[in-house]
């Protein structure tokens, strides 16, 4: 069937106090957007599709590595923390303990970061 005759048929159902030229000049447009619609690229769209659950999978990938790295970066934090105190505790009893020894030379140690 041709969209024409379609659009004539309709018109001949339509009611008599119905603007016939306001629906035809309406269901011409309506036929114009639907013609510039076409051809509709199936291919791509399937291909639309799985990127689309590829996306989805690649964003939960995406929180899960944030996660971890935040992690991570803490962890180590907490390991730094922890390494420098334990090397200033065992400094300031290595340099409590051989004190006498240092004086004689005239030698104190401090550590670098103070």
């Amino acid at each position: 069937m041709r969209p024409a005759s379609v659009v004539d048929r309709l018109i001949s159902e339509l009611p008599e106090d119905i603007e016939a030229e306001r629906w035809k000049s309406e269901l011409e447009g309506l036929e114009q957007k639907i013609r510039r619609l076409e051809p509709v690229n199936w291919p791509q769209f399937r291909n639309m599709k799985s990127n689309s659950q590829r996306k989805v999978y690649l964003d939960a990938q995406l929180t899960d590595l944030s996660t971890a790295l935040e992690t991570l970066e803490g962890a180590i934090r907490k390991i730094d923390r922890e390494t420098r105190q334990r090397f200033k505790d065992t400094f300031d009893r290595v340099n409590a303990g051989d004190r006498s020894s240092f004086r004689a030379r005239s030698v104190e140690v401090r550590p670098i970061w103070n």
